[in-house]
């Protein structure tokens, strides 16, 4: 009876200690749930980066232009805002103008010229205003055009300004956005935007664009527009000053 016991009570103790063991151990999935949750952690990051609109950039990342802003360099915005000048033959297309830009610059070939209410239309000899009707179908034209331009055949832009009615044996004049006007001996020297110089002297003529104010060469600052005609040495014979 006695060995029956004991066989029963060391049955007891060895299914006691065996329980016991069993709760006290770590669920191995247990263990290594945090570290799969932490490395998807930086995949979901990466993902949600590369979902974002090219137009928004994540923070941290630098812009180069927003850096060339900042910088205080102007130069290239310039360069992007400044005219072009083109020339060609015309025609008429309703209220537009077709020119067949033969310059060199912008889109060669076919370009409408759409006629906005601010666009200029001089006489190239006096800068007097004129109406695109008075331009001759097949007549050679010089355009001033901004930098936007449709992706389209042709190609359509805005003119903003435009001279017509040129002698055959005149050079035609320079329409011009000083950048800076400094004396230089006797006279001066104009820097346009587009990094074209000319000689300005003291006793050149300046008058303002239809308007009777008194204007002076000094009044040429920065940002200033005006019409400059010049010899071949690009030495100022006679200028129109635009109002700011």
């Amino acid at each position: 009876m006695k060995p029956l016991f004991t066989a029963v009570l060391t049955a007891a103790c060895t299914f006691s200690l065996l329980a016991s063991g069993c709760s006290s151990t770590e669920d191995p999935s247990a263990q290594t749930q945090p570290s799969q949750e932490s490395s998807q952690a930086p995949s979901e990051s990466s993902s949600e980066a590369s979902s974002l609109p090219s137009e928004v950039q994540p923070l941290g990342e630098a812009d180069p232009e927003a850096a060339q802003d900042q910088d205080g360099s102007s130069g290239a915005q310039d360069q992007i805002l400044q005219t072009v000048r083109i020339f060609g033959p015309v025609t008429h297309s309703g209220d537009d103008l077709v020119i067949d830009n033969q310059s060199g610059e912008s889109m060669t070939g076919d370009i409408v010229l759409h006629i906005s209410d601010t666009t200029l239309i001089l006489d190239g000899e006096n800068a007097f205003p004129m109406d695109a009707a008075d331009i001759s179908d097949g007549e050679t034209i010089y355009a001033y055009i901004g930098p936007a331009m449709t992706m389209s055949l042709p190609p359509q832009t805005t003119a903003e300004l435009i001279f017509a009615a040129i002698p055959a044996d005149m050079k035609v004049p320079d329409y011009v956005t000083v950048s800076s006007m400094e004396e230089d001996g006797d006279g001066y020297k104009l820097t346009a935007v587009d990094g074209s110089v000319f000689t300005i002297p003291a006793d050149c003529s300046i008058i303002p664009y239809l308007t009777r104010q008194m204007v002076t060469l000094e009044e040429l600052t920065e940002g200033r527009k005006c019409i400059i005609w010049s010899d071949d040495s690009n030495t100022a014979e006679r200028i129109v000053l635009f109002n700011k």
